[in-house]
């Protein structure tokens, strides 16, 4: 597994690499300088390296993880035959839905009891994880906020709580377009990494 990903990320780096940089940075209104680029991660801010391909923490220049990183290339690289952004559409989709019928079988394994355990009862401190991330609080759920992914793509967390009756779920909505911006694998491996994400900070 860790060569595949070893693999999967020189590959990434490599289509980075072979795109016009200064392109990217008018389309996705980066910040940058001679060595690097720079684009946010659920509020983070990540460097790319203009030379590498190599992503890592700004802050720390720790190197971003693999999910993070590949996220990021794939964002910068998806639409590259378009000049502008790809547009949103205003409307959400689940994830089970932009991934078709292999998709609904992949979403399943995001969603068990043992990787929902974290959450049961920690509605508190999982709205002050939204909260810290600079969601938007929305009327929908138990903890309902709308993240910033990316500057300009959104993800919806939606939890509702267990009680007597259900079990606690956890639902990542995206816009109707995202498979425009990404593959729908890296939305699932974002979903994967935020689930991750979410437990460590409660």
């Amino acid at each position: 597994m860790c060569g595949n990903e070893e693999a999967m990320a020189e590959k990434a780096k490599q289509e980075f690499l072979a795109e016009d940089q200064e392109k990217l940075i008018r389309k996705y209104a980066l910040k940058c300088d001679e060595e690097h680029l720079y684009i946010n991660f659920l509020s983070t801010p990540y460097a790319i390296s203009r030379k590498t391909g190599d992503v890592t923490v700004k802050e720390t220049g720790e190197a971003a993880v693999h999910d993070v990183m590949m996220a990021i290339l794939d964002m910068l690289v998806h639409s590259k035959d378009q000049e502008e952004l790809p547009a949103l559409s205003g409307t959400w989709a689940t994830l089970s839905t932009l991934g078709g019928i292999i998709g609904a079988a992949h979403v399943a394994r995001l969603h068990t009891n043992e990787i929902l355990a974290p959450f049961v009862d920690k509605i508190p401190e999982f709205t002050a994880v939204c909260e810290k991330l600079n969601g938007k609080k929305q009327p929908k759920g138990d903890v309902s906020y709308i993240l910033p992914l990316f500057d300009f793509f959104p993800v919806w967390v939606q939890f509702y709580d267990a009680d007597d009756e259900f079990p606690a779920t956890l639902q990542f909505m995206y816009d109707s377009n995202a498979k425009n911006f990404v593959f729908f694998e890296t939305l699932f491996y974002c979903t994967s990494y935020m689930e991750q994400l979410f437990a460590e900070m409660l």
